[in-house]
């Protein structure tokens, strides 16, 4: 059997990629095609009052404005882990007169080219009747108090605590220890943009759909779009050869795959639709916003005695997404006999946060807190547990986990 172990190997796709052959979704050109572009709003919150669109309906080229005055049906799909169905966002686009939040989706401009697309969506008159937005990020010492806690966080209650035997509380077991850290970590908001962006090429033939989109999951996408469009999952083919990048945003469906499909199937013409760099800030997912407070307890040794750890995390109006923050950390990394770590989410009139693969740097700030001079520690705090130890168990109400 040949061994490929230490010798040069080319990759499959490397001779396209690096010649520029290789053809993403936006390259794809089918006959016929028309162009679509999204017009977004300039407001945070409140409601559309009227869009005056005769200028832009008379405009060379166009075929279509579709507003939320004349959508077609479509039936907005819950995500399922198990068919699979992943949605960005529990808003169905174009649903209403409402906003919640800078750069939803308000309208799609459908013509010849995209020049002609672009010229019509700027001959949208739209009037907005403007509300207050919740956009404050809270102080440090709102941390523990602003926003509400979630009714579970990663199979667990949002706040949980596991003390050794004998020790009353975390606070105790904190002021116990021999060494003692605290210290408050900010994380800004973070985007994806990836070198490709996000865009779709849809045409049907008869009941099937056929969809080129850069996507990290391409039967989710399939099934998504079906139960959309109600039709069946076999009548969508979805095509992704390559994805230029992607970070986790292209997981999942967005609106503008929605309403690609709905406008292709209208006008029974294949159309393209590439989200712009800009849209991409609003329209397309980003990391949360997080600030979270550490409080460490350590023996002269080394080792981790207590760790608290409080976060909050911000979210959407439309949907709710929890940042992997102490439950998924903190509770695992180490091995300590006094824990707490709780969570808190803080609702804002942005776009649906999501998970973005990339490290974060309060991370590294946390462990270089730990074992740097300031702390006087001069020992590395030691990781999880060696492996004759046992895994230490976080109980909470009842329920008992194995933190690996």
């Amino acid at each position: 059997m040949e061994t490929f172990i230490g010798k040069p190997v080319n990759r499959v796709d490397g001779r396209l990629k690096v010649t520029g052959s290789a053809r993403y979704t936006s390259d794809h050109s089918p006959e016929n095609l028309v162009h679509a572009v999204l017009v977004k709003s300039d407001i945070a919150k409140g409601r559309i009052l009227y869009i005056e669109d005769a200028f832009a309906k008379q405009a060379p080229g166009v075929l279509l404005v579709m507003t939320y005055r004349n959508r077609p049906t479509m039936v907005m799909p819950k995500s399922n882990w198990s068919v699979p169905m992943l949605l960005a966002e529990d808003l169905e686009p174009l649903k209403d007169d409402l906003i919640h939040y800078h750069g939803q989706t308000v309208a799609l401009l459908v013509a010849e080219t995209f020049e002609q697309a672009r010229y019509a969506a700027s001959l949208l008159n739209i009037r907005y009747a403007e509300e207050t937005p919740a956009a404050t990020i809270p102080k440090d010492d709102e941390i523990l108090t602003a926003g509400y806690a979630p009714n579970e966080v990663d199979g667990h209650p949002a706040s949980y605590t596991h003390l050794k035997e004998g020790v009353s509380s975390i606070h105790a077991a904190i002021e116990a220890s021999d060494v003692t850290v605290e210290a408050i970590y900010r994380t800004s908001f973070g985007h994806h943009h990836p070198m490709e962006p996000h865009a779709t090429v849809a045409y049907w033939e008869g009941d099937r759909l056929t969809i080129y989109e850069p996507t990290q999951w391409i039967v989710a996408a399939r099934n998504s779009l079906a139960a959309a469009l109600s039709i069946e999952p076999n009548n969508v083919q979805v095509l992704s050869p390559f994805v230029g990048g992607g970070f986790g945003c292209k997981t999942q469906v967005w609106a503008h795959s929605f309403l690609a499909a709905l406008a292709a199937r209208q006008l029974q013409r294949p159309l393209k639709l590439v989200v712009t760099r800009e849209q991409m800030f609003t329209t397309t997912g980003h990391r949360p916003f997080t600030a979270q407070k550490l409080y460490l307890g350590a023996a002269q040794d080394g080792r981790l005695e207590a760790v608290r750890h409080d976060s909050l995390t911000t979210t959407a109006e439309i949907s709710e997404h929890i940042e992997a923050c102490g439950h998924k950390t903190t509770a695992k990394l180490y091995r300590v006999p006094n824990i707490q770590v709780s969570q808190r989410l803080l609702k804002l009139n942005t776009g649906a946060p999501m998970w973005m693969r990339a490290p974060r740097r309060n991370a590294r700030d946390v462990r270089s807190r730990i074992s740097d001079g300031r702390t006087r520690l001069e020992a590395r705090v030691r990781p999880r547990r060696t492996p004759n130890e046992e895994p230490c168990r976080i109980r909470s109400n009842g329920r008992v986990a194995m933190v690996e």
